[in-house]
């Protein structure tokens, strides 16, 4: 993914809501715990959305992690397009904002948990955190650093999840079953 003259941007969002769980991001983040290659590099965190974590977060939050409130959808597919990944901190049922990403060739670094375990294929469209700490999401990230990012292949990987594959495989299903408009 592209990015600015650093090692790119890093997207976390979670609909129009900062996900409750973003403390690990943003501590990684501010410097608390490095997440650069060398003590020198300064990775920017863009947050998106708003809520009822967003003022503490913004508190505790260092000068390369910017806070951009709610975000509509179009601009939230530039950050994903843009990003060098999406970090999600917390647990979701379905995994859909990680998907939403991948989707736009974005790879992730998310929780090991929920729908994430279904939708991220640790290694190949994103790393999948065993821990909600801020060094385990900092270690997560250094790996993202070094993983070899093929835009094509994490966008194929959400198509999988498409509405239209949906709707064919749950018409091919019940076709078999009822044996109603089999071939």
């Amino acid at each position: 993914a592209s990015g600015s003259d650093d090692e790119g941007s890093w997207a976390t969002a979670r609909g129009a809501w900062i996900h409750v769980g973003a403390d690990g991001f943003v501590t990684a983040f501010t410097g608390k715990v490095n997440v650069g290659q060398d003590n020198r590099t300064a990775l920017r965190l863009l947050v998106a959305g708003d809520g009822p974590e967003y003022k503490r977060l913004r508190r505790m939050a260092g000068p390369n992690v910017v806070f951009l409130g709610a975000v509509f959808a179009e601009d939230l597919r530039r950050l994903y397009r843009e990003a060098a990944a999406l970090l999600m901190p917390g647990e979701e049922d379905f995994g859909i904002v990680p998907l939403e990403a991948q989707a736009c060739g974005c790879p992730v670094v998310a929780l090991a948990r929920g729908g994430a375990l279904e939708t991220v294929v640790a290694e190949v469209t994103g790393i999948l955190v065993d821990d909600s700490t801020a060094e385990a999401f900092a270690q997560a990230i250094r790996r993202a650093l070094t993983m070899t990012v093929d835009a094509h292949t994490i966008r194929t990987h959400a198509e999988r999840f498409s509405r239209q594959r949906f709707g064919d495989e749950i018409a091919a299903e019940i076709a078999r079953v009822t044996g109603v408009g089999a071939a």
